[in-house]
This record gives C-alpha cells, sequence and structure tokens, in this order.
C-alpha cells in the first residue's frame, strides 16, 4: 500500500487535489482508494456522494469493534471510500496514546494496508505535529505552486521541511490561471513540473467547491490523469528503492549471521 499527502497552502484547495488524484487512481485500474481527510470545512464527502452506511473495503476486512474503519464511507465510485474529516479528528483523539492527546496516524496506515492499495490524505497545512506526522508517514508529498518568480524556492523551503519531518519526497505541480495564454518557455527550473489547471484548485470567496468537486463522472479531468500518471511512476520508484535496500539489508544480516556461526569454523 502507498501513502500520498496532499498538501496545500491558503491559496490552493487541498480538498479538490486530493479528490482528483483519488478520481484519477481509480480511473482504468482496479485499485482500491482510500481517501482521508483532516479538514471538515472543505470535506469533499458530499460531492462524491458518500454513503452512511454501505459497506466499504475496509469494513469487509475489520470487525465492527474498530472504530475508525467503521467511520469510512463509500461513494458512488467503485472503489473509491473516503474517511470525512469529522470522524477522523473524533477517533483519534478518543483514544489517545501519545503525549499530544490523540492516537498515532501509523496504526491506521498499518491496519488499511489489508484493504487499500493507496490511501490519498489531505494534509492540513497548519496544524503543526499533526502535519509533520502526516508528511513523515506519506511515501510521497504532491504539492502545487503557483506560477511566479518565488516558485522554486517555495518548491525548495517545502522539501526542506518535508525531509526534516522524516518524508521521502516532493512532487511539486505548477498552476497557472491559463496554460493556453502562456506563451515563451518557462524558467528551466520548472519545465518538468506536472502543470494543473488553477481555476481547479482555486478557493473561492464564497466557499463553494471548484467546478471538478460536483462532477459526476467516473473520469478524472485529463490534467488530472496526467499528473497521477507521473504520481505512478514515482512510488514505483520509490517501492524499486525500497526494495534495493532491503535486499542490502537482508544480505548484511545474512553475512553477518555467517561470520558468527561456530559451525563455519569446525574443520
Amino acid at each position: 500500500m502507498s501513502c500520498v499527502a496532499v498538501y496545500c497552502d491558503g491559496r490552493f484547495d487541498g480538498a479538490a487535489l486530493a479528490m482528483n488524484l483519488a478520481l484519477a487512481a481509480i480511473t482504468g485500474s482496479e485499485r482500491h482508494v482510500l481517501l482521508w481527510e483532516f479538514a471538515e470545512e472543505r470535506s469533499v464527502a458530499q460531492p462524491l456522494g458518500a454513503a452512511m452506511r454501505q459497506y466499504t473495503q475496509a469494513r469487509r476486512l475489520f470487525s465492527r469493534e474498530a472504530d475508525m474503519p467503521d467511520s469510512i464511507r463509500s461513494t458512488r465510485h467503485r472503489r473509491l471510500d473516503i474517511l470525512p474529516a469529522q470522524a477522523t479528528i473524533q477517533h483519534l483523539f478518543e483514544r489517545p496514546t501519545r503525549a499530544d492527546g490523540r492516537e498515532p496516524l501509523s496504526s491506521h496506515l498499518e491496519q488499511w494496508h489489508r484493504a487499500y492499495d493507496l490511501v490519498v490524505v489531505d494534509c492540513p497545512a497548519n496544524a503543526a505535529d499533526l502535519s509533520d506526522e502526516i508528511l513523515e508517514l506519506a511515501d510521497l508529498v504532491v504539492a502545487p505552486f503557483l506560477l511566479d518568480s518565488r516558485a522554486e524556492q517555495a518548491r525548495h523551503d517545502l522539501a526542506q521541511h518535508v525531509a526534516r519531518c522524516g518524508g521521502r519526497e516532493l512532487l511539486p505541480l505548477l498552476a497557472a490561471p491559463d496554460w493556453d495564454a502562456i506563451n515563451g518557455d518557462l524558467p528551466e527550473a520548472l519545465e518538468r513540473w506536472p502543470r494543473v489547471p488553477q481555476m481547479e484548485l482555486q478557493v473561492r470567496d464564497d466557499g463553494a467547491m471548484p467546478p471538478s468537486a460536483g462532477s459526476r463522472g467516473d473520469d478524472a479531468l485529463p490534467a488530472f490523469a496526467l499528473i497521477w500518471t507521473t504520481i505512478e511512476q514515482k512510488l514505483l520508484e520509490l517501492d524499486s528503492d525500497r526494495e534495493a535496500d532491503q535486499r542490502f539489508i537482508d544480505d548484511k544480516s545474512g553475512r553477518s549471521a555467517k561470520a558468527g556461526d561456530p559451525a563455519l569454523f569446525q574443520r
């Protein structure tokens, strides 16, 4: 199971980005995806048609006594479930096992690996320790940046923060109001960043969700489908690196065990 965290500052709608990436992940695949929310004020449970008591992938595998899985809702999209923010916050603080009064997030990810192929987390950007813990747990952090002269420096600063939290890698997205209207070449540092239409991530003054959040289609928008292709490739590379590291550790452990085996020195 892979975990992708969506991290947005106040200019972008993280809930909309997380939702679109989750939809892209299930499009044309048999992947089971969980969208894990943390921000109640921007929940996409209603736009996704979250059911109240339907059986989800997690509830098929866990007992009813497991509070968090029992709060996961199915959506109108097959293979996409959602854990709404209200239930997330309630359960994290109901059974605290940490000094700051909440349950560790890792305990849930360890359970869900049997139920889901991917967890997409809408990471709150201003929740201090909670945000840092999500960044640490994620295999990949996805963050949009506005196309301007400060984009590369902003990416560098966030990448440094992700590294300090123990995170693995940051994938920057480049947002612009109208890509068709942009003439000339982009700065070299930004050329390879996946592009996203800014209007789909714009936080509106009236609190309404971006256009795609109201869509009833089963397919992700083309821009997000392309972004997901990049994410999937990144996850495959990270998995390959992780397997290589594990083989190195296993080989080293095997050599150490042989070196310390008295039977090797018997004639």
